[in-house]
């Protein structure tokens, strides 16, 4: 038997201390509702609630209490020596916090003692409870309680003892990161009481309570629609079956990623008329997990690199803090989206090719085998000692990671290659570092090899072909293409200690376009205006395509759809764009779909080559006779966004005549840019990216001024000082009642400010985050006594310093692991000129 139930609770957060609980509520499918004060609420609201008559929840787990007032159901403990065969289980749902689940119990003791240890957290929480008998173990995702009820059996209607048990449903991850009103105003619900109070009454609602009980008690009673939202957005997402021709579910899942993978993963068994399970053997060794752990059966480090799928650009082009002028901040319109338009996807299991081989050998064997966005490889290269030296910042090397499992891999200590610890995990990454002289497993892809071969010099170019190195390579080759699965495809292959058979495996795949689906997802989403529920579902739904494909998660039965050849390309292909951007517009930064350029001073190409455009970030053009490039406006005329009537002026300047209404102006104009911003990168690189029209620019809005942090912390001023624009990752945010809205704090101002006046400065802020599962078990597991639970809220102490040297190119790794020094040295003597000496250091090292 099973009792659908949403619950949610209220409390007084304790900084460094336990949460003080307040209330609760719960309500079940039929809409029965009731309130509940927590028998542990402090003693003003028990004495509030002793005077207006409100109820405290009485037994040990408040869900009895619900069960006994509003089904009459007779409840109790469990009595110790009796076998109960008959189980209920409650499936709670919750949205996203451990209190909804702690504050259930009237005794702490009792959450750590039945609960918290068998919970575990990813994007949601859930249940893994562990149990051990006589057959084995197995992972159950329900927890059983020392409680009866009384119910009616459901068969004969006689009154039954049903021990009880219950499932956590944690919902807050079907849609995205988002909060519970958005999911609710998602799917059509609205949630009216939401904004009844304030972020900073918030904090305090056990005063709001007793302020005003009836308004507190609106409040919370209209907190807990979960039932009703799940319903909804499985509909949604049924919605979107139907558009693409699937299988509708009655339950998808409960993670944005999961549920998208399986959407995938039905669409790509329509199209080859075989089911799941088929599909699994074909294709789960082709995503980051299953390369990583062959990487491990046939001992080939390199292979570790090729396993992993490379984030996008994000790279401070300019050696530069602040610009003033005429500044558009410019995006790839539906970056990732309209990637998975222009790429094919293949099932089954690339060639895997480990021998290391100099670029000049790898093209001359396989480059007649390759079909543009179906390989990728990793390349590297010192050209430090090179008689003949150059630099480039296209490619972005990986940095080195010791992955220490490896020692176990080497030596044999591991079972079958792949079941050994591995530090905790399956899929293994390193981060992304611009290296302009020695390159380290770099992603090398059909985009980035357009480049290289049409914007290197020759000399370069007979440089790289000679000494760069191939590293590892994963290719779907032409001559291994088939229609349908063959009868080798269908037998699978599987991970053994037989390598032989592994690398053997057929590795014929077979060609999806990808434009169809996505396609689809975008004439639909254009249906529908912008910020309505639709549009937004459709938008999370195209991104998380993407996602789901990058990601090392989903080589799983009824979601196998990662793929490390597929992810990387589609990823490389928005990198080189971006790269693209900032040579032909002579973009500030790329934050990895865009940037910030002036609009009278992009650049125009006498020559081109890799060492050339590598130091334009120092703004070094050459004089005279060695000059390369020349500035120009964009758009052939200069243009001045301080001018209140610069669109109108920059429309007749066009010969097109201005509209009365001037938002519509400025539309007009914006697009005109976006084309035109296309047109010039056109004609400036000759690659399919701009020859297929595989992308479109946005501009988001018009500047005058940028202050830059680091490559991703910038400060946008609007004409004529009219507002700003802030976007500083890390920085606490703060609550604006104004916009009902939370706003990057304001000191991050002061920061920008320190710069503009090159004047150092140190900002510290004292913030509160929420104890993570993960940070409790850690602090719990070296202080048994440690006092506080998941969810508690922390004092956080952060520290920002106005020059961060975090964006500085360097020539190798070796020189990045000397600049992380210095920095991590600099930032323990808490003095802000200090750290800005390293910034210089670092400046200094790019211009060598």
């Amino acid at each position: 038997m099973k009792i659908i139930l949403a619950t949610d609770s209220e409390f007084v957060p304790k900084l460094d201390n336990p949460t003080e609980p307040l209330s609760l509520t719960i309500e079940d499918e039929q809409g029965n509702a009731r309130f509940y004060i927590h028998p542990n609420a402090s003693k003003d609201v028990l004495k509030h609630t002793k005077k207006i008559g409100d109820k405290i929840f009485k037994h040990d787990f408040a869900i009895l209490d619900f069960l006994e007032d509003v089904y009459g159901f007779k409840v109790g403990k469990k009595l110790e020596g009796v076998n109960y065969k008959n189980y209920v289980t409650l499936v709670i749902l919750i949205f996203f916090s451990f209190k909804d689940i702690e504050f259930l119990f009237k005794n702490t003791k009792d959450y750590e003692k039945l609960v918290l240890p068998k919970l575990s957290r990813t994007r949601r929480i859930s249940v893994q409870n562990i149990i051990n008998n006589s057959k084995g173990g197995f992972c159950s995702d329900s927890i059983g309680l020392p409680y009866i009820a009384t119910l009616p059996d459901k068969n004969n209607g006689r009154m039954r003892n049903y021990k009880i048990s219950f499932k956590i449903v944690d919902i807050c991850a079907m849609q995205g990161n988002d909060n519970l009103k958005n999911y609710a105003n998602n799917v059509g619900i609205e949630m009216l009481t939401k904004d009844e109070y304030t972020s900073d009454e918030k904090k305090r609602m056990d005063l709001r309570y007793i302020e005003n009980s009836n308004k507190y008690k609106a409040y919370c009673m209209g907190d807990t629609p979960l039932i009703k939202v799940k319903r909804e957005t499985d509909n949604f997402y049924n919605h979107i079956a139907e558009l693409i021709g699937v299988e509708k579910q009655i339950s998808w899942g409960m993670s944005t990623g999961k549920i998208v993978a399986r959407l995938l993963n039905d669409w790509f068994c329509n199209i080859l008329k075989i089911d799941s399970k088929t599909l699994y053997k074909i294709h789960n060794l082709a995503g980051s997990e299953g390369i990583t752990n062959i990487s491990k059966l046939i001992k080939e480090k390199a292979l570790i690199y090729g396993a992993m799928v490379d984030g996008g650009r994000t790279v401070r082009e300019r050696d530069l803090d602040i610009l003033v002028g005429n500044l558009i901040d410019i995006d790839i319109s539906g970056c990732y989206g309209n990637g998975l338009k222009n790429q094919l996807y293949a099932i089954g299991i690339p060639s895997i090719i480990t021998e290391p081989m100099i670029v000049e050998d790898w093209l001359n064997k396989y480059e007649k085998e390759l079909i543009p966005g179906l390989w990728c490889a990793r390349i590297s290269w010192d050209n430090s000692k090179s008689k003949f030296k150059f630099k480039q910042d296209l490619l972005i090397s990986k940095t080195e990671e010791k992955f220490s499992f490896w020692n176990y891999v080497i030596q044999g200590f591991d079972n079958q290659g792949f079941e050994i610890d591995d530090d905790g995990k399956k899929v293994y990454d390193a981060s992304m570092c611009t290296t302009t002289s020695v390159i380290h497993y770099a992603t090398l892809t059909h985009d980035s090899l357009q480049i290289l071969k049409t914007v290197a010099s020759n000399q370069e170019w007979g440089w790289i072909k000679k000494n760069a190195v191939i590293n590892c390579s994963l290719i779907y080759k032409k001559s291994d293409e088939v229609s349908t699965p063959t009868d080798e495809m269908l037998e699978g292959a599987t991970l053994s200690k037989d390598t032989d058979t592994l690398i053997k495996a057929s590795k014929n795949w077979i060609r999806i376009e990808l434009k169809g689906l996505i396609t689809t997802l975008l004439l639909e989403r254009k249906k529908h205006p912008k910020k309505t529920p639709m549009n937004t579902f459709l938008k999370l739904i195209i991104n998380t395509i993407y996602g789901t494909i990058a990601s090392e998660f989903f080589s799983i039965e009824n979601a196998c759809v990662s793929s490390v050849v597929i992810g990387n390309n589609i990823t490389a292909r928005a990198r080189c764009l971006a790269w693209c951007m900032g040579k032909g517009f002579h973009s500030v930064m790329s934050i990895t779909d865009g940037g910030v350029f002036d609009v009278n001073n992009v650049l125009f190409y006498k020559k081109k080559s890799l060492n050339l455009l590598e130091g334009l970030h120092r703004d070094k053009l050459s004089e005279g006779k060695n000059r390369f490039c020349y500035k120009k406006p964009l758009m052939g005329f200069e243009i001045n966004f301080n001018n209140p009537n610069c669109y109108k002026l920059m429309l007749e300047n066009l010969g097109i005549i201005p509209d009365i209404d001037d938002k519509k102006n400025k539309y007009t104009c914006l697009n005109i840019i976006d084309k035109k911003a296309w047109e010039h990168l056109s004609s400036i690189f000759d690659i399919d990216i701009f020859n297929y029209n595989q992308f479109e620019f946005e501009t988001k809005d018009i500047y005058t001024k940028l202050i830059l942090h680091s490559k991703v912390d910038y400060y946008l001023e609007k004409p004529n000082n009219s507002g700003y624009t802030i976007a500083f990752r890390g920085m606490p945010k703060v609550w604006d009642d104004s916009i009902k809205s939370k706003v990057i704090n304001p000191l991050a101002l002061d920061l920008f400010k320190a710069i503009e006046n090159n004047t150092p400065l140190k900002v510290e802020i004292d913030t509160s985050e929420l104890l993570s599962l993960s940070d409790y078990q850690i602090k719990k597991k070296s202080d048994g006594n440690y006092p506080l639970l998941p969810h508690d809220s922390v004092n956080v102490k952060k520290v920002f310093y106005s020059h961060s040297p975090k964006s500085s190119r360097v020539a190798s790794l070796s020189e990045l692991k000397k600049l992380e020094k210095r920095y991590e040295t600099a930032k323990k003597s808490e003095n802000a000129i200090e750290v800005a000496a390293v910034k210089k250091w670092g400046e200094k090292l790019s211009k060598d």
